[in-house]
């Protein structure tokens, strides 16, 4: 039976363009070249399947696949040599296998030793990474180490920074407490001088010149000295001068007296923080008697002025003796204990100046006697009678 075709299809009656004809030659060659390559393949499989073949035949696996390749390819160009049986030449045979073995053996040794050069040169790149990656941890850990140094050598410059500033603080403070110190001696020196001026100029001693109407002191003086009579009998003048050595005798011990009550603490406020610029009520001297040096700052309690409680006779100060507690209340700047202020009183009266100071206050106490100032205004507190107890001979005495 014919096959049918539709006249379509005929070659004669089909057209095509010319890339259409350049697609079909690149489609056969493309073809083409899987249909080598896979004969390529069955050609590698044959002389596999031709060597186990032969050993099927003769019952005997001799020949390898390139062995049946070569003896075949030179059994065609006439290169091949005599079977056994017919070759009579025993000895060349002979001499021809020792050949065989000897290049054969000699391609064994040859690949054997680029084998072991391939495995050496293998196990020394291994070792050259190991070697390498044994660097980069040193590396590292020096790197660490260095870091580690460089960490300690800053903190230490960072604490060293710290103490010095702090002892530059200590220091500045220190220069500050005795500036302090030495300003308030020079005002009370100044008010002293100022009560002893006016005492001889005979005008009261709270007295203070004002600002706009200001009395000319030197000129007082002046007149003073003016008024002075000039006795021409030398025993007058004799006379005169005891009387002049009387009267600086008793100027002397109110200089004294003055600067003991300025010294207890019983020099008036307004005195020992002079104003110059503040303006006074009057301005001429006053004709009323001179205030008296006495009077008790307001911050402080006068003596006898303290509640004696159970609280107050429990005191780690109840212990010391009136003259170490005269101790402390000069060094707080406080009135000393009259003979009138019993030992109970005196010890709650340093209680209530204790809760009456502020923190700071009481901080900068301990600071100046070399105790830690932290903690609640109850532990500074306690903490800073501890320390005046533990001063005390009695103590000393019962340790």
């Amino acid at each position: 039976m014919a096959r049918y075709e539709h006249p379509s299809y005929s070659c004669c009656k089909t057209s095509t363009n010319t890339d259409q004809d350049e697609s079909l030659e690149q489609a056969v060659k493309e073809i083409d070249a899987k249909i080598d390559k896979e004969i390529a393949k069955l050609r590698e499989k044959k002389w596999q399947q031709v060597a186990t073949h032969v050993a099927d035949l003769i019952q005997k696996k001799k020949y390898t696949q390139r062995l049946c390749r070569e003896r075949y390819e030179s059994l065609m160009d006439g290169s091949a040599l005599t079977p056994i049986e017919l070759d009579s030449d025993e000895e060349g045979r002979a001499e021809l296998r020792m050949t065989r073995i000897a290049t054969n053996k000699r391609l064994r040794e040859e690949a054997a030793a680029a084998q072991e050069l391939e495995e050496q040169q293998r196990l020394a790149a291994r070792m050259a990474k190991k070697e390498a990656r044994a660097a980069n941890v040193v590396v590292r850990i020096t790197k660490a180490q260095q870091k580690k140094l460089d960490e300690e050598k800053i903190t230490a410059m960072r604490q060293q920074s710290i103490a010095a500033r702090k002892a530059q603080k200590a220091i500045m403070a220190n220069w500050v407490a005795y500036m302090k110190v030495d300003m308030r001696w020079a005002t009370r020196k100044q008010n002293v001088e100022r009560r002893v001026t006016n005492k001889l100029l005979g005008l009261p001693l709270g007295y203070r010149p004002s600002r706009h109407n200001r009395v000319d002191e030197e000129d007082v003086e002046v007149e003073a000295v003016a008024t002075i009579d000039v006795p021409d009998d030398p025993e007058d003048v004799d006379s005169d001068n005891d009387a002049i050595v009387e009267e600086e005798n008793n100027i002397n011990d109110d200089v004294s007296t003055v600067a003991a009550s300025s010294r207890c603490g019983c020099v008036d406020e307004a005195d020992d923080n002079p104003t110059p610029h503040k303006k006074q009520r009057t301005s001429s001297p006053p004709s009323s008697p001179a205030r008296s040096s006495k009077s008790v700052s307001p911050k402080h309690l006068a003596p006898g002025e303290a509640t004696v409680t159970d609280q107050t006779r429990t005191s780690p100060r109840s212990v010391m003796t009136v003259d170490e507690l005269n101790v402390v209340l000069a060094s707080r700047d406080l009135p000393r204990a009259p003979d009138s202020e019993s030992h109970e009183q005196v010890v709650a009266r340093l209680c209530e100046e204790d809760s009456m100071s502020t923190q700071s206050a009481l901080r900068a106490a301990l600071k100046a006697s070399g105790l830690s100032s932290s903690g609640k205004k109850e532990a500074l507190i306690e903490r800073l009678q501890m320390y005046d107890a533990s001063r005390s001979s009695a103590e000393e005495g019962n340790l």
